[in-house]
């Protein structure tokens, strides 16, 4: 247990307006590793090339980020996904082995670069590289905010982001700042469907609460419930519609 969490307590009025600023600046230091454990619950409903059913599908996995260098550019760091057990329908079928990327990451979190993919495929919980560092470190405000506080971000794609700072907690003995997002924006991937492999654009609407440890400058745990619309654009299916909703939870294991 982290004894500043227990000076958070003490210093934290009962209302908003007396609650300390923070910062949820993201931070990384070379040579520095984190681990976390993710799982991942995905439920595609296909409507499309006369196929109409419904696939289930769960992912356990641990997710460790190196920090590799950090410049003005940001940080470059190593995702590791080792997936350890992955069930279709009920059924536990072979889990994808080990892979990773070399991302570059903002001190806000928003992935600058992907410079390498160690073969990490749509196989892995069906998400893509850079959805998965977004997980661990969502885009947050810079500078400091406040319990309460609220804000709205454009996005590259024309989507939104909006935030608020829920309140302050000690989580796993760290200092907290409880972050709720809501984000809206327009998606295009490929994707599996129906056992064919297809290109789906549509848009997709997700909410993420963060722990973040704002003395730390990194997120503790990040659960986030998203749900893309989508329809089916080329591939071996064509036309109709396919709506994949992700229930995610990642939790630290190892700062």
């Amino acid at each position: 247990m982290h004894r500043r969490a227990a000076v958070l307590l003490l210093l934290v009025a009962p209302t908003a307006c007396a609650t300390p600023p923070v910062t949820l600046q993201h931070r990384f230091e070379p040579g520095a590793s984190r681990v976390y454990r993710v799982e991942v619950e995905t439920d595609t409903v296909i409507d499309a090339g006369g196929i109409d059913r419904t696939e289930r599908e769960t992912l356990q996995a641990e997710s460790r980020l190196d920090v590799l260098e950090t410049g003005a550019a940001g940080a470059t760091v190593r995702l590791t996904i080792t997936p350890e057990r992955r069930t279709l329908d009920g059924e536990v079928v072979a889990a994808p082995a080990a892979q990773s990327a070399e991302v570059v990451i903002a001190p806000d979190g928003t992935v600058r670069e992907v410079r390498r993919i160690g073969g990490l495929t749509p196989e892995v919980a069906g998400t893509d590289p850079d959805e998965l560092i977004a997980l661990l470190g969502p885009p947050l405000p810079q500078g400091r905010v406040r319990v309460a506080q609220r804000w709205r971000t454009p996005l590259p794609d024309g989507g939104e982001q909006r935030g608020r700072v829920r309140s302050l907690r000690v989580v796993d003995g760290y200092d907290c700042a409880i972050v709720v997002l809501g984000t809206a924006r327009r998606l295009e991937r490929v994707r599996r469907a129906g056992g064919a492999t297809v290109r789906l654009a549509g848009t997709e609407t997700a909410a993420t609460e963060i722990a973040f440890a704002f003395r730390d400058g990194f997120p503790v745990e990040v659960t986030t419930d998203a749900e893309a619309r989508m329809q089916v654009l080329a591939g071996a299916v064509t036309g109709g519609d396919v709506v994949i909703t992700t229930h995610t939870e990642i939790r630290l294991v190892q700062p």
